[in-house]
């Protein structure tokens, strides 16, 4: 991604043939390691596009941005050629890129919004349970008019959390600044990434905090400017010894603190739970599911096994009235782990058959690993 970015960059201001080529490269590698890494090849192509429509009376900056979109398509012509062959004319099959066409023809075809409808119907149903269901603008119903700002609420929290919170006040100084070609560039970058995972957040009425990590990344360069800008500031004042302080405190060594404090307890009971699994040879050759792909990780399982047994319980199996011990049944799975946040713990699913064998802890998280009759007697 700052490859790309990079390069992207250098491209649209300086117009150099080696930069053009090394964008259109850094253009598709995203995508062989994530799936929405698909977002920054069509989104160079298309600024491409943008700036030549804008200088097309400009005949050095036409002719400039022509080579770059050819140097593109024919770069992308070759790879798609290449994957073709390679992938055995299955190229459909390279990094869900079958996931990536379903949702464009879901789009094409106007059939999104489902999750939303089904949402928006259930809040609906729930102004009839209101203390005065005749009355009007009730939790439920000003809830259900403002869904869309409630999303949005929600990715703003999240790009808060990957920035730091406090952050947010030199970016906003920062973005006050005036914009060059190659900061355009980088913003609006940043704001389809978040378009597309806003539309992924509606469609799955879900989203972690990764998932918007490469745009708080993307605007970091205007946070260091609005810092730089608030410290000039400061130089100019009164008294700066305190404001310098007060500055120090929220911008250096809280950031710092939490920095310290995520290295140190996050993920630690998944750590823990997968490496005494992989310890324990009596669960090798059982059947294992895991609502979380880290902890299979640790205990040494394949991503391929998850996929070759269908060991996922999602939201088909709750429709039909399955409980998550009634599917660990039907799949014959032997040990099951599940992880679920400390918030969330009155919530953790209830085993019966199932005995409970250990129980890992950390400041955010509680993995609880449970046994089948059969493997645990």
């Amino acid at each position: 991604l700052l490859w790309f970015v990079y390069f992207g960059q250098r491209a649209v201001q300086q117009k150099e043939q080696t930069f053009f080529i090394a964008a259109a490269v850094f253009s598709w590698i995203p995508f062989l390691f994530r799936m929405e890494g698909i977002i920054f090849a069509p989104f160079y192509f298309l600024f491409l596009i943008c700036l030549l429509c804008v200088f097309i009376f400009n005949s050095q900056e036409r002719l400039a941005y022509v080579k770059g979109l050819t140097i593109w398509i024919v770069y992308s012509l070759l790879l798609v050629m290449i994957l073709w062959i390679v992938s055995g004319a299955k190229p459909v099959s390279i990094n869900k890129l079958d996931v990536v066409l379903q949702e464009i023809d879901k789009v094409a075809g106007l059939r999104v919004g489902q999750n939303y409808r089904i949402i928006y119907d259930q809040l609906k149903a729930l102004e009839d349970m209101s203390f005065y269901p005749s009355g009007n603008q009730n939790f439920a119903e000003v809830t259900r008019h403002y869904m869309p700002v409630i999303y949005i609420i929600g990715i703003v929290e999240v790009l808060a959390k990957n920035i730091f919170v406090f952050f947010i006040i030199p970016l906003v100084w920062g973005l006050r600044s005036s914009f060059k070609r190659g900061h355009l560039f980088l913003i609006v970058l940043a704001g389809c990434y978040v378009l597309i995972i806003f539309y992924s957040y509606i469609e799955r009425d879900f989203i972690q905090t990764r998932f918007l990590l490469a745009p708080a990344i993307l605007v970091y360069p205007w946070i260091g400017q609005g810092i730089q800008r608030i410290v000039s500031s400061i130089q100019g004042a009164s008294r700066p010894g305190w404001l310098a302080a007060v500055c120090i405190f929220f911008f250096v060594l809280m950031p710092l603190g939490k920095y310290v404090d995520g290295m140190t307890s996050e993920g630690v009971a998944i750590t823990r739970a997968g490496e005494w699994l992989k310890t324990n040879m009596q669960f090798q050759n059982v059947r294992f599911y895991a609502n979380d792909s880290r902890l299979g990780f640790h205990a040494g399982r394949q991503r391929e096994e998850f996929v070759r047994m269908n060991l996922k319980f999602d939201a088909e199996e709750k429709k039909r009235g399955i409980t998550l011990e009634q599917f660990a049944f039907e799949k014959k799975i032997g040990i099951a782990a599940i992880v679920i946040s400390k918030k969330k713990a009155d919530l953790a699913p209830t085993f019966v058959h199932y005995k409970k064998i250990n129980e890992f802890r950390d400041k955010k998280k509680i993995v609880m690993i449970f046994c089948s009759p059969d493997v645990c007697r």
